[in-house]
């Protein structure tokens, strides 16, 4: 169940996707964090913000990007919810 769910995009009509990197670090035992970020050519404006529990890798996440590039943040638990 999402908690609350926040997005702002603004998209271009071409499509072009480039991974750059990812850090993730286990906080607890079933706590991680991980930081990506990348470019995703149709991505103008990017926006977001999300909280969930009870689904899978259920928890926090936040993304901000501008012109492409995108910054993505989330801590999340790594159990499986029934």
């Amino acid at each position: 169940m999402r908690l609350f769910d926040i997005k702002f995009q603004i998209n271009l009509p071409f499509s072009y996707f480039n991974h750059l990197g990812c850090i993730h670090r286990k906080l607890s035992e079933f706590k991680v964090a991980e930081l990506e970020h990348y470019f995703c050519g149709d991505s103008l404006i990017d926006f977001g913000m999300s909280h969930s529990i009870n689904e899978y890798h259920c928890g926090f996440e936040c993304t901000a990007g501008l012109f492409g590039y995108i910054i993505h943040f989330q801590i999340y638990d790594i159990r499986h919810c029934e």
